[in-house]
């Protein structure tokens, strides 16, 4: 609001034309000075090299964009065709970034009914780097485990040391989606799953509790005071665990889990036997009569049954 009537200089070039005899402080300096929040700034040049596994704020909103674009592209069948219905939970770790588990019915339309199908929506292979150059960096980047095993004992998901260069083939690739790769620049790993026990394994996944931790809080003794009573089952916590990005997710307000449709359960009873909250200085009588005649969620679905065709729907 007032880059019209101030200016910007060094010190030394103030002192400078102190020097010089320029008493008027409107023939030194610049006219437009950039806060520390404008990007490409100094200040901020600097906190950009910052890695990004360091600014849980940062990555936690890139993330938490790019997840709701998804989302908005699912919804509306661009990658898959309609759904009927789709879930996900957010979940951390304690190695810090966010990551999605997600579950998605799709339409009986778009349903992938064969292999043939399955192929066209699924690859767990390499793209030739000739005539796919950007999918092949993509898959490259994103979308290679380990390698690990016998071909590489110092693999990270195997021992926390070096990481070597190995050749790498199909046998390291994640199932992938190209179009949701090339869209969302990041690792989506897509599954297809057509046994019930594997919906069941990635229902107990999603729902699963958040990360917990052991913790003991004691005192120091000093040789003289072994006597002392120690009580353990007090002094022992489970605790909570939070990582930095699950502490600014949950700052942020984002949602940890989501499914859609809403689903609402109705409750059934039989006659009087619904719960009702009340006051404590509501009179009996006047409850009584206000919920002895009201329907209940299961009750109104009911006859909005009778009433409208489409009320089961």
């Amino acid at each position: 609001m007032k880059q019209s009537t101030i200016r910007g200089e060094v010190l030394q070039g103030i002192e400078e034309a102190m020097r010089r005899g320029d008493d008027e402080a409107s023939s030194i300096g610049t006219r437009i000075i950039l806060p520390s929040s404008f990007t490409g700034g100094r200040p901020v040049t600097e906190r950009e090299r910052i890695p990004i596994a360091d600014r849980p704020d940062i990555s936690c909103r890139v993330f938490h964009a790019k997840l709701k674009c998804l989302l908005n592209d699912l919804k509306e069948g661009v990658f898959f065709g309609p759904l009927n219905a789709g879930m996900y939970t957010i979940e951390f770790q304690k190695r810090g970034l966010p990551h999605a588990h997600m579950l998605l019915w799709l339409n009986a339309e778009s349903n992938l009914q064969s292999v043939e199908i399955v192929d066209e929506f699924i690859c767990a292979e390499l793209p030739n780097p000739q005539k796919f150059p950007s999918l092949y960096n993509v898959v490259t980047k994103y979308m290679i485990h380990g390698p690990c095993g016998p071909l590489r004992p110092s693999s990270p998901c195997m021992k926390d040391v070096k990481i070597n260069d190995v050749d790498i083939d199909n046998r390291f690739v994640v199932p992938y989606n190209p179009l949701l790769l090339m869209k969302y620049q990041a690792h989506i790993n897509l599954e297809f799953c057509n046994k019930s026990n594997v919906i069941k394994y990635l229902f107990k996944y999603v729902n699963k509790g958040p990360d917990r931790v052991t913790a003991t809080v004691g005192e120091r003794y000093d040789v003289g005071q072994s006597s002392q009573v120690v009580d353990e089952i007090k002094q022992y916590y489970d605790c909570r665990y939070l990582s930095p990005s699950e502490s600014m997710w949950r700052i942020f307000a984002y949602d940890i889990h989501q499914r859609w449709p809403s689903v609402q359960r109705l409750t059934f009873h039989l006659p009087n036997q619904q719960h009702v909250v009340f006051d404590d200085a509501d009179i009996t009588t006047h409850v009584y009569l206000c919920n002895k005649d009201l329907l209940t969620m299961f009750t109104g679905w009911m006859m909005a049954n009778r009433r409208f065709s489409e009320g089961g729907l």
